[in-house]
């Protein structure tokens, strides 16, 4: 791995202890609060993720959320599936082949890291994701805009059990 390369393994390793030391309860979680209620720090202008947690501390925050996730085969293979279902050229379908191909070494690494607080009805957020899945999910997203209609139909009866609703009840 390049001296430059982001290693969010160590990274989230770091966060993790700077947090128990800093004496705040972690709830790790495998995910975090809805990004449309939710503010985002500003890591361009202020990178340091230590920021984020010193101000959780200092603002009286009782629990930090915690979440990461990595790449897997699962998600890999459903890419490669979804590359399937899109009517593309030869060309295109080899370019998309190979960047998929080329994630292979990334399954089991850490693809993003996330924290936040809550802080007056409002939750406060720090996200981090390595560049080559931000990559990767920008390239999931442009194969599902080309998925035949269809195939998005089924795959949200998939996601709600077939059942021909979502997650809460009608009721």
């Amino acid at each position: 791995m390049p001296q430059t390369e982001l290693d969010l393994k160590r990274v989230r390793s770091e966060m993790i202890d700077y947090v128990h030391q800093s004496g705040l309860p972690v709830f790790y979680s495998t995910c975090t609060p809805d990004p449309e209620s939710a503010l985002f720090w500003d890591g361009a202008s202020y990178p340091d993720w230590r920021q984020f947690v010193d101000v959780a501390k200092e603002s009286g925050a009782r629990l930090l959320v915690f979440a990461s996730e990595e790449l897997t085969q699962a998600a890999l293979e459903d890419a490669f599936e979804k590359l399937e279902d899109c009517e593309l050229d030869g060309d295109e379908r080899r370019a998309y082949t190979r960047q998929f191909e080329a994630l292979r070494k990334r399954v089991g690494q850490t693809a993003w890291i996330r924290m936040a607080f809550e802080h007056g009805g409002q939750w406060l957020n720090y996200a981090l994701s390595a560049p080559w899945h931000e990559e990767f999910e920008s390239v999931v997203e442009d194969l599902e805009l080309l998925l035949p209609y269809e195939d998005l139909d089924e795959e949200e009866e998939e996601e709600d059990g077939g059942s021909g609703r979502g997650f809460f009840s009608r009721n």
